[in-house]
């Protein structure tokens, strides 16, 4: 069996009888750009603003994840509000959190269920 935890403090692993199976990896965050080449692959070759490039990736503070997630709600913003006159400014919806992302990006799905 082939299993992968991960945890953002050191994981305990009194669960395991036998701890010469693990292998413990610890991962840096990303530096600047590790975090540009994945956001660049993130929105699929989307045009973004360096304002909106360096919000991103200010926020994701070097964590994959958040750099994913902020740069695919941004990205989603921009097609769903592609037609409205009224749009928010680009930096505007760079989510502060990942929660905020996450919330946004459930938004925008019932909206659309709802329609």
């Amino acid at each position: 069996m082939f299993l992968i935890v991960t945890s953002r403090t050191p994981a305990e692993t009194l669960w395991l009888q036998d701890e010469t199976a693990l292998t413990h990896l610890s991962l840096a965050r990303l530096d600047r750009a590790q975090a540009e080449t994945l956001l660049r692959h993130s929105v699929g070759g989307r045009a973004m603003s360096r304002v909106v490039s360096a919000e991103i990736i200010e926020r994701a503070d070097g964590i994959p994840l958040f750099v994913e997630e902020l740069s695919k709600t941004v990205v989603e913003f921009a097609v769903a509000d592609a037609g409205s006159d009224d749009r928010a400014p680009p930096e505007a919806v760079v989510p502060a959190t990942l929660y905020d992302s996450l919330m946004a990006r459930l938004d925008r799905m019932c909206r659309r269920s709802s329609r």
